[in-house]
């Protein structure tokens, strides 16, 4: 997504026209790109109305002769270094327009999903029954596993979360 972010940020050259196409963030992307009574087969992709084609073809149209354009942009990528790190790349506006079409694709069913988990988390929280506590346990960090009275031995042999 991080690609389409810093292109719609970006201010006109002198004598370029303001982009009528605005959208300031990732939601907004996705809703362009969805129905407006949104059903599950929006989500999967599958709605014969709704389609990424479509913002893609206004973007071009925005874009116009400067598609061929070759710009600067940052993306979040799988390095050796780490499991993800922001990279700088050149490419054409054409290039970055097509991976955005592509991360679009998936794009919708995952915030679905997002909004999905975060609507059930405040309802299990705003009803809580007394003497129960509700726990949120994050596992990104590559935590390890440990029994509280492992034998020595399992100390130094452990499995990592993933």
């Amino acid at each position: 997504m991080e690609p389409l972010n810093v292109y719609l940020k970006k201010k006109p050259e002198i004598g370029e026209p303001t982009p009528t196409c605005k959208i300031s963030n990732v939601e907004e992307l996705v809703k362009k790109t969805l129905c407006k009574d949104v059903k599950k087969e929006c989500i999967d992709r599958k709605c014969g109305v709704c389609d990424v084609s479509e913002l893609v073809e206004v973007v071009e149209h925005e874009v116009g002769s400067r598609m061929e354009n070759v710009v600067e942009w940052k993306r979040w990528e799988k390095t050796d270094v780490s499991s993800k790190d922001l990279v700088m790349k050149k490419d054409s506006v054409r290039h970055i327009l097509n991976i955005l079409e592509k991360d679009l694709f998936s794009m919708g069913k995952h915030l679905h999903t997002a909004h999905w988990q975060r609507k059930q988390y405040q309802l299990l929280r705003d009803n809580l029954v007394e003497r129960h506590c509700l726990i949120t346990a994050g596992f990104a960090e590559n935590y390890l596993c440990k029994f509280q009275n492992e034998v020595e031995s399992a100390h130094c042999s452990y499995k990592q979360v993933r």
